[in-house]
């Protein structure tokens, strides 16, 4: 008797980069590492240099960028299109980031996470060969000590009131990079790099739209 699963199983594609021989899915890997971090580079130059996008025009680029980031995703099959949409569709999405990033910083809230946790997980990547395993462990771990030195030191990167939220949201980051890097495997192809590399600023709404899956799986499905 097949038992059906009380939550929806994982999104899989057929050739997915988790099928692959092992060389592929490290190269892979590299390379979305590799792309996010320097998006999240483009992303916080924005928020510290650039120019100062209206509350108005972040909702405006976000909801545009998002939802067309999502029919993209849904729409397309991972081919070159959906990647040339997804491409394009960053653009107002990454402003509108960058926007809701100058008011979390103007707000005091402890964005300097976002930006750490991205660069040690690219420096983690780089540095620990063919193993990935509790990659965000030593991110998380280094993270802490670069964020209790900084605000030991009085350096800015954080202040002593705010380092416990700061570490929270650290390693919130850095797990959910780990794992959404895990889940990506298996829906994208080896030939889809730059899909992957948007997937995870775009895989967030995810934690919203989980919840409709769970719903029509549950409403759908005869657990007995």
């Amino acid at each position: 008797m097949h038992i059906q699963p009380f939550f929806p199983e994982p999104i899989l594609v057929a050739g997915n980069v988790a099928d692959a021989p092992y060389d592929v899915r490290v190269r892979f890997v590299r390379l979305v590492v590799a792309g996010h971090v320097a998006a999240m580079a483009v992303l916080t130059l924005g928020v510290l240099v650039g120019p100062s996008v209206s509350p108005r025009w972040t909702l405006v680029l976000l909801a545009v960028g998002y939802l067309g980031l999502l029919v993209a995703r849904r729409a397309g099959d991972g081919g070159r299109a959906e990647q040339v949409a997804s491409l394009a569709l960053s653009v107002p999405a990454g402003l509108g980031l960058v926007g809701a990033g100058q008011w979390a910083l103007a707000e005091g809230l402890p964005m300097v996470a976002l930006p750490l946790g991205s660069l040690l997980f690219g420096v983690y990547t780089a540095l620990c060969g063919r193993d990935f395993s509790f990659s965000f462990v030593p991110v998380a771990v280094f993270g802490a000590g670069a964020l209790g030195l900084a605000a030991g030191a009085g350096l800015g990167w954080t202040a002593q009131e705010t380092l416990g939220p700061t570490l929270a949201a650290l390693g919130t980051w850095a797990v959910y990079l780990a794992y959404d890097l895990a889940m990506i495997v298996k829906r994208r192809r080896p030939d889809e790099p730059v899909s992957a590399t948007i997937d995870l600023f775009r895989d967030p709404l995810n934690f919203v739209s989980y919840f409709v899956r769970v719903v029509r799986h549950w409403r759908t499905t005869r657990f007995a």
